[in-house]
């Protein structure tokens, strides 16, 4: 799979900035349950497992780099702590504000959780609550199409 971006990434790419700045100021939020389609879909019998932020703060990212990839603020420790038990299927990066609901202006990446097969690779998709959880390494290439 790879990352789907909602529309509102894409509209905000096209007219107003990049995409550091767009995602700079986002959590993570890992889920359980179905997948939904698309990142504009509502969650839907998905229970969040567990936030990870930077310290309490927003993530941010890398300024700079001779690839078109962003990576995750390597000066950051991003992490939370499991609010509930379950298996992760899926993460969605949004702003703090976003309450998950059906929406074609929320800033949001949605991608699976899981194995090496998977967007995000964690070691243990099986989340226990209050276990710590850490995001070690996060990039998102932007990719040549031939």
């Amino acid at each position: 799979m790879a990352f789907k971006f909602s529309t509102e990434i894409r509209r905000q790419q096209c007219f107003s900035g990049s995409l550091k700045s767009i995602l700079d100021g986002c959590v993570l939020r890992i889920y359980s349950g179905p997948i939904p389609s698309g990142p504009d879909s509502a969650l839907a019998g998905n229970d969040l497992l567990c936030e990870i932020t930077a310290g309490g703060d927003p993530l941010t990212f890398e300024t700079g780099s001779t690839t078109p990839t962003l990576t995750k603020n390597l000066s950051e420790i991003w992490q939370g702590n499991a609010v509930k038990s379950g298996y992760a299927t899926f993460f969605r990066m949004v702003k703090q504000s976003d309450t998950g609901t059906n929406s074609t202006s929320e800033v949001r990446i949605q991608g699976t959780v899981g194995g090496p097969a998977d967007d995000l690779t964690i070691s243990n998709p099986t989340f226990v609550n209050g276990s710590p959880q850490r995001i070690e390494y996060f990039a998102i290439a932007v990719l040549e199409y031939a």
